[in-house]
C-alpha cells in the first residue's frame, strides 16, 4: 500500500508539472491573464489557470491508482462532483461568473458528493455534547461545512504560494492519517491532491509567482479538502480513534489558518456594518502586508503557524472535552492580537520615518539658504 501511494503522488506531481507550462503558454498567447486592480497585491499580468494543471495531476494519478472494488460508487459522486467544478471554475476565470451562480454550482457538487458519494456528516459526533441528528439537519450541516470550506479556500488564496501551501500540509496530513487507517480510497485522494499541488507551488511559490491557480484550482482544490476532512471525521468515528468532539476538532486544525480567515474577516464586516460577503483587503494576508511583510514572507509566517496550530493540537490529551476545540479559539485569538500590534508598529515606523525625513527636509532647506545681511 505504501508503495502504491507514493506512486500516486508522484504521479500526481509529474502530471502537474508537466502540464502547467503549457497552460502558462497558452494563457500568454490568449490573453488569459490576471490583471492587478486595487484589491489585489499583485502589479504585473499573471496568468491564470493554474488550477488546470493541479485538475490535470490530480486526474490522472487517481484514476489509475484507484480502486473501484469497494467504493466505486462513493468515487464516482466524488469525481463527478470534481469535473463538475472544474469547469465551474475555468468558466469563471475566462469570463466572471455572477456569485449566485458560483454557489449554485457548488451546492449541485455537493449534492453529488453527499448522496452519490455518501460523503457526509450524521452528527456533531460529541462536539457540545451532540452525536446524531436528524436526517434534515445532519444534512443541512453537511452542506453548511461544504460551503464553508469551499469558500475559506477560495478566500484565502491571495498571494503567492499560500494557498496551495496550507491544501498541501493538509492534504498531506490527512493521507498519512488514511494510510495509518487503512482508508485507502481517501489516502488516494489525499497523495494525489498533494503531489499535483507541490508541482503547482514550484510555479506559484516565488518572489513573482509565473501562475496563479485562479477559481479553477481554489474551487476543485476546496471541495476536495471538505471531502477529505469529513471523511476523516467519519471514519474517526467509526473507528473510534478519539474520544467524543475531538474529530471535529482536529477536522478544524486541519483548516485552521483559512477558516481563521473566514472568521475573522466577517467579524470586521459586520461590525463595520457591511455585508459579509463584500469584498476587502481584511484577510490575514493582507495584515501581513500592511506590516511590511513580503509575499514570501506572509505566506511562510501562515504556514508556520498552520503547522504550529496543528502539532500543539495533535498533542493535546484527549481526555478533556473540547479542550481541543478552546485550543484552535485560542490561537484564532492570538493570531489576530499578534496582526494588530504588528500592524500597529509598522504604522508607527512608517510615521517617525515620514517626521524624520519631513525634519531633514526642513534643515536641508534652512542651511540652504543664504545668511540675513
Amino acid at each position: 500500500m505504501y508503495y502504491q501511494l507514493a506512486l500516486v503522488f508522484v504521479c500526481a506531481a509529474l502530471g502537474a508539472w508537466v502540464s502547467i507550462p503549457a497552460v502558462i503558454r497558452l494563457a500568454r498567447e490568449k490573453g488569459l491573464l490576471d490583471y492587478p486592480d486595487v484589491r489585489k497585491t499583485h502589479f504585473i499580468q499573471t496568468p491564470t489557470l493554474g488550477g488546470v494543471g493541479i485538475f490535470i495531476g490530480f486526474i490522472l494519478s487517481f484514476t489509475i491508482f484507484s480502486t473501484y472494488d469497494t467504493n466505486g460508487h462513493q468515487l464516482l459522486g466524488i469525481i463527478a462532483a470534481v469535473i463538475f467544478l472544474f469547469f465551474t471554475g475555468t468558466k469563471d476565470d475566462l469570463v466572471p461568473l455572477p456569485p449566485l451562480k458560483k454557489l449554485l454550482a457548488q451546492l449541485f457538487a455537493i449534492c453529488l458528493a453527499t448522496f452519490k458519494g455518501n460523503v457526509w456528516l450524521h452528527g456533531l459526533y460529541g462536539l457540545w455534547g451532540i452525536d446524531a441528528l436528524p436526517p434534515v439537519l445532519a444534512y443541512t450541516l453537511t452542506f453548511f461545512v461544504y460551503v464553508v470550506i469551499i469558500n475559506a479556500v477560495n478566500l484565502i488564496d491571495g498571494i503567492n504560494g499560500l494557498a496551495g501551501s496550507l491544501v498541501f500540509i493538509g492534504t498531506l496530513y490527512l493521507g498519512f492519517w488514511f494510510t495509518l487507517h487503512d482508508v485507502q480510497y481517501l489516502a488516494v485522494i489525499s497523495f494525489a491532491v498533494s503531489g499535483s499541488v507541490l508541482a503547482f507551488l514550484y510555479f506559484n511559490f516565488r518572489t513573482q509567482a509565473q501562475v496563479f491557480m485562479g477559481d479553477t484550482g481554489s474551487l476543485v482544490l476546496g471541495f476536495l479538502l471538505a471531502v477529505l476532512c469529513i471523511g476523516f471525521i467519519e471514519h474517526a468515528h467509526q473507528q473510534q480513534v478519539y474520544s467524543p468532539g475531538v474529530a471535529p476538532a482536529m477536522a478544524m486544525a486541519v483548516l485552521a489558518v483559512p477558516l481563521i480567515d473566514t472568521v475573522r474577516v466577517f467579524i470586521i464586516r459586520v461590525m463595520n456594518k457591511r455585508s459579509p460577503f463584500s469584498g476587502d483587503r481584511n484577510h490575514l494576508h493582507h495584515s501581513l502586508l500592511n506590516a511590511g511583510f513580503s509575499h514570501l514572507q506572509a505566506s511562510g509566517f501562515l504556514l508556520v503557524f498552520q503547522l504550529l496550530v496543528l502539532s500543539s493540537v495533535s498533542f493535546l490529551p484527549d481526555n478533556a472535552m473540547h479542550i481541543h476545540l478552546y485550543a484552535l479559539i485560542f490561537w484564532g485569538i492570538v493570531l489576530h492580537l499578534l496582526l494588530a500590534s504588528l500592524e500597529k508598529r509598522h504604522r508607527l515606523l512608517i510615521r517617525q520615518q515620514s517626521a524624520a525625513s519631513q525634519q531633514k527636509t526642513k534643515h536641508q532647506k534652512a542651511s540652504s539658504q543664504p545668511p540675513a545681511a
